[in-house]
């Protein structure tokens, strides 16, 4: 994340690091309001996102608190798509190539996979999480 400009306040500071004086920007929602902080960066070359969250907010009587001030205008970077999660997996006895075998992702996703042809019982394989 390189040198942070941190803030608890919301804003564009968009400026503070296209500027080269930040690397990105560290919104301390966890200090302001106890929820958790956000990390904003500007520079495609600096993300490499090994995992990907994905979440939907629950609130208690189905609707969001109304908010006084409306949100900052959201800033997309060209690329726009996530890229797909990938895991290394042991190809387990028994497993013969075209067979369907069930693994888990690091975030505790069950999924099922193929094995590729000319893999073998204890070869390691790189597959994509759906």
């Amino acid at each position: 994340l390189g040198h942070s400009f941190v803030t608890e306040k919301p804003g564009d500071y968009r400026q503070r690091c296209t500027s080269g004086d930040f690397d990105s920007v560290l919104g301390d929602r966890e200090k302001a309001v106890g929820t958790y902080r956000e990390f904003i960066l500007f520079n495609e070359e600096s993300i490499y996102p090994e995992y990907v969250a994905f979440y939907r907010r629950e609130y208690n009587d189905g609707a969001p608190p109304r908010v006084s001030a409306p949100a900052p205008a959201m800033h997309t970077m060209s690329a726009g798509i996530a890229a797909p999660t990938t895991v290394e997996v042991e190809i387990p006895a028994g497993a013969a190539p075209g067979s369907m075998i069930q693994a888990q992702a690091p975030s505790g996703q069950m999924f099922q996979f193929q094995v590729p042809v000319g893999a073998v019982v204890g070869q390691r394989v790189t597959v994509q999480v759906p």
